[in-house]
This record gives C-alpha cells, sequence and structure tokens, in this order.
C-alpha cells in the first residue's frame, strides 16, 4: 500500500523535517488507523507540499489536459493537480495511489455546493490520468469537523460521535465567535493549540465508522476500497457511496 499525499497545511497532511523525513498530521494519522484497523499495517508515504504540486504542474503542458477537463471550471487548478498527482504515482508503480487533501473552507456565505464542486474536479483528474486509486480527501468545510466528531466528548454535555452531522453546517471562517477551530480548542485545552493535544495512540483508538458525516463518510469508504482493492479484496461499498455524483 503506496500513497503519495499532497495538500495543504502541516496540521492536517503533516510536514517534511530535515532530521526526521515526514512528520505525520492528524488526517494522515487517521488513514494510518483505518489500514491498520483492515490489515494490520501501515501504508508507505511520499509526501508533497503544495509547493512541490505547483513544481509537477509547472512542467507540463495544461493545454489538451484542460481540454479533458473542461467540465471542471472553475476547478482547473484543482482537476490538474489530481490529473498530474494520478500520472506521477502511476509512474511509481501499479499499485501507487493518491490522497489528495483540500479543506472546503466555506464559510456561511460560501456556495453550498461548493464541497462537492472540489471533489467532483479531483474525481474527473484522477479518471483523466487513468490512476483507479485516487483519494479526495475533502473535509466539509475543513478538517476541524471531522476531528470535532470524536472530541466533542470534551465540550459540556457532549459525548463522542454524537450528531457529527451537525459540524458540516458550521462555518468554516477561522474569525467566526464560533468556529470549528475554536470549539476543537475548547473541547481539548482553549489555552494551547489543540494540534499539540491530539495525539496518534488516541487517533488510532477512535472508532471512524461512527463519524457520520457525509464529507467524511465519502472518503472513509473510499479509502476502504481503495484499500481492499490493493489488497486483492472484494470492495466493501457500493461505488456509488464512494463518488460525488456528476449527474
Amino acid at each position: 500500500m503506496h500513497f503519495i499525499l499532497a495538500g495543504e497545511g502541516p496540521s492536517d497532511l503533516g510536514k517534511k523535517d530535515n532530521e526526521r523525513g515526514f512528520i505525520k498530521g492528524a488526517m494522515t494519522h487517521i488513514v494510518d488507523a483505518i489500514s491498520k484497523k483492515g490489515y494490520k499495517r501501515l501504508p508507505e508515504y511520499q509526501f508533497l507540499t503544495e509547493n512541490d504540486v505547483k513544481k509537477l504542474k509547472n512542467k507540463k503542458n495544461h493545454r489538451n489536459i484542460l481540454a479533458r477537463g473542461r467540465e471542471a471550471k472553475p476547478f482547473d487548478e484543482i482537476f490538474l493537480s489530481a490529473f498530474y498527482l494520478g500520472e506521477e504515482a502511476k509512474h511509481k508503480g501499479e499499485s501507487w495511489g493518491v490522497i489528495f487533501f483540500t479543506d472546503t473552507d466555506g464559510t456561511c456565505s460560501a456556495p453550498r455546493d461548493l464541497w462537492e464542486e472540489k471533489v467532483k474536479a479531483m474525481q474527473r483528474g484522477f479518471d483523466s490520468s487513468g490512476n483507479p486509486y485516487g483519494i479526495p480527501m475533502v473535509p466539509r468545510p475543513k478538517s476541524e469537523a471531522w476531528l470535532l466528531g470524536y472530541y466533542q466528548k470534551g465540550l459540556p454535555k457532549q459525548n463522542a460521535y454524537n450528531h457529527c452531522e451537525r459540524f458540516e453546517e458550521m462555518s468554516g471562517n477561522d474569525a467566526s465567535p464560533n468556529s470549528l477551530k475554536k470549539l476543537l480548542q475548547e473541547a481539548l485545552d482553549p489555552e494551547r493549540n489543540p494540534y499539540d493535544l491530539i495525539t496518534e495512540e488516541e487517533l488510532h483508538d477512535i472508532e471512524w465508522e461512527n463519524i457520520k458525516m457525509p464529507s467524511f463518510n465519502l472518503f472513509r469508504k473510499r479509502l476502504e476500497n481503495v484499500l481492499a482493492e490493493m489488497n486483492g479484496q472484494p470492495r466493501p461499498h457500493p461505488v456509488e457511496e464512494t463518488r460525488v455524483s456528476e449527474e
């Protein structure tokens, strides 16, 4: 199980470190946890920063590629990133996939279909690349929503996994008085960076199948299907539950 990891934010996927290599972030630990539960082992990763992805795209001629993904406008950059990441993974070997992370980052005034359009642009990019193992990782509105599905247990009168879907309807604007980032901080420790308190061990103990929110369900089921295919197993979920419909 090999993946190119690409996306934004050192607290999400992780960051490069000259001495220790790749330092995993919370979203990568979620991938690890789901993989380990199903197959008793962790994937191997090549991590690409946003700048790495830009350099990859700058080496290419986009004209013919954009003709294939014309429907993806105004999300051409997401489409192109997914396409070139899918191609890059194929060049590494048949068993290489891609996990492409970005927050939806929607504010209350953002279009409600912003999440769907970002996911569809990624799907088209992966499909056009011919890589069958592309996985959009797009929290709605951002990664804190997924984490609050469990860590809400630290909020007054809340339990882990309680009505998780409500977090998807909250603002992704960190400046909002009730932002998801502030809620996560309150749930863990108002005086500290919440990502300093989220441990790899605890993330592995979370029952991720109990995080019931559409954006996470789509990612988790897609990841589980890809892992099954990589291991020669039947897919556990219908394909239609792992993709945003293009209709």
